[in-house]
C-alpha cells in the first residue's frame, strides 16, 4: 500500500523466502539464489500479514508500556489478580475502607522506606514482601492439594525461572514462581494442582490430565487463562 516498511534482508541456505516481525522490526530470510526482485514481489504478496502483524507487536508494546512499574510511593502492580498500591509506612497490608473499596480504590501496601529510598529499593522491598506472601499461600494451597491426593505435603522451594510457572522433583519437592502471586487464586491454584499431580504422575499423559482434573474440575479454563497472562516489564 502507502505505507514504507524497512526490512533486514539476511541470505540464508534455505528453499523459502521467511518472514518474522519482532521488535527490532520485519526480517526477511531468503535463499542467496532468489532475486531482488522476487523478494520485492513476495513482500508485497505477504504485505497484508506483514502489516497485522506490524500493527499486533506494536499493540503489544503499548500494552507493555502501560503494565510498566513506575518504582516510589504511589506505584501500582497486580496482586492476586487485583491491583495493589504501595505507599511508605509501617502498617503492611491494608483493606480499603467500604467508602474507598465503593470509589474503586485498591489494596495498599505500606512499606517501612525512608522518604529517600531509591526505586531499587522500593522495588526490592516489594519483592521481598511478594516473595514471603507467596511462601504462605503456596504452602496452604499444597498442603490442601496433597491431601486431596492422599499424600505427604511435599516440601516447596520458590523460584524466580523466568519463562517457568513450576516443577516438581520425583525426590518429593515442588518448585513454584513467586510471581505467580500477581495471578488471581484460580490460576494459582491450576499450578499448584498441576505439579501435585506430577508427584503422581511425572508425565503429561491422559492419566495425569485425569488426576489434574481430579484435584481441580474445571482446570481447563485456568490454564488457558495461565498462556494469555503477562508480567510487569522488568519484574
Amino acid at each position: 500500500g502507502a505505507q514504507n516498511l524497512p526490512f533486514e534482508l539476511t541470505r540464508a541456505k534455505r528453499h523459502s523466502i521467511g518472514f518474522s516481525m519482532g521488535p527490532e522490526g520485519l526480517k526477511v530470510r531468503a535463499p542467496r539464489w532468489v532475486s531482488l526482485a522476487d523478494i520485492e514481489r513476495a513482500l508485497q504478496a505477504r504485505g497484508d500479514w506483514i502489516l497485522r502483524q506490524q500493527g499486533r507487536l506494536r499493540e503489544r508494546q503499548r500494552h507493555q508500556e502501560a503494565m510498566r512499574i513506575e518504582w516510589g510511593e504511589g506505584a501500582r502492580l497486580p496482586y492476586l489478580g487485583a491491583p495493589l498500591l504501595i505507599a511508605r509506612g509501617s502498617k503492611g497490608l491494608q483493606a480499603p475502607s467500604s467508602e474507598a473499596e465503593a470509589a474503586g480504590l485498591p489494596l495498599t501496601l505500606t512499606l517501612p522506606l525512608p522518604s529517600e529510598a531509591t526505586a531499587a529499593q522500593w522495588r526490592d522491598a516489594t519483592q521481598a514482601w511478594l516473595q514471603a506472601q507467596a511462601r504462605t499461600h503456596f504452602q496452604q494451597r499444597l498442603v490442601f492439594f496433597a491431601g486431596q491426593l492422599g499424600i505427604a505435603c511435599p516440601k516447596l522451594r520458590l523460584s524466580s525461572a523466568r519463562g517457568r510457572w513450576g516443577s516438581a522433583s520425583s525426590g518429593g519437592v515442588v518448585s513454584l514462581n513467586w510471581r505467580l502471586m500477581h495471578f488471581s487464586p484460580a490460576l494459582i491454584d491450576y499450578v499448584v494442582a498441576h505439579e501435585v499431580a506430577h508427584l503422581r504422575e511425572m508425565n503429561h499423559g491422559p492419566g495425569f490430565w485425569t488426576l489434574v482434573g481430579e484435584l481441580l474440575p474445571g482446570f481447563e479454563a485456568s490454564r488457558e487463562a495461565l498462556r494469555q497472562v503477562e508480567l510487569p516489564p522488568g519484574f
